[in-house]
């Protein structure tokens, strides 16, 4: 079966394809698909680390929870305190309370998307867009 990918975008500038790892993360795939597009606030947070996030209303189950944190892993909380979290981390100083669930990867364009974590973070949130590419 063929990859496929998101397609992650910032308004003030910044595109970036995701590949959905649908075969460890099955569910999670299945929600974010069912919620595309989607454009919502993404917002600094320090708790990961070089990390953006938004959040949802929406719920899960626990699969593919990755603890080891690298630059480009798309992430979801399913339950618990941060449920309905999605998280990006965009740098290399990661750690978190708790493995969400990895659902996708930005695998190019490390560094623009390190720029856009940086910008978020010094000039504040701004809308994100994510749809299927």
């Amino acid at each position: 079966m063929a990859d496929q990918f998101l397609r992650v975008e910032f308004e003030r500038g910044g595109s970036f394809r995701a590949r959905l790892l649908k075969g460890e993360a099955p569910e999670t795939t299945a929600l974010v698909r069912k919620l595309l597009p989607m454009t919502t606030l993404a917002k600094q947070t320090r708790l990961d680390g070089m990390t953006l996030f938004f959040t949802t209303e929406q719920r899960g189950v626990v699969e593919n929870p990755v603890p080891e944190l690298k630059p480009g892993q798309f992430r979801f909380c399913p339950d618990g305190q941060y449920a309905g979290y999605f998280v990006l981390t965009y740098g290399d100083r990661l750690h978190s309370p708790r493995p969400f669930n990895l659902f996708a990867v930005i695998e190019d364009d490390l560094e623009q998307l390190r720029q856009v974590g940086d910008r978020i973070w010094l000039k504040g949130a701004e809308n994100i867009t994510v749809r299927a590419d």
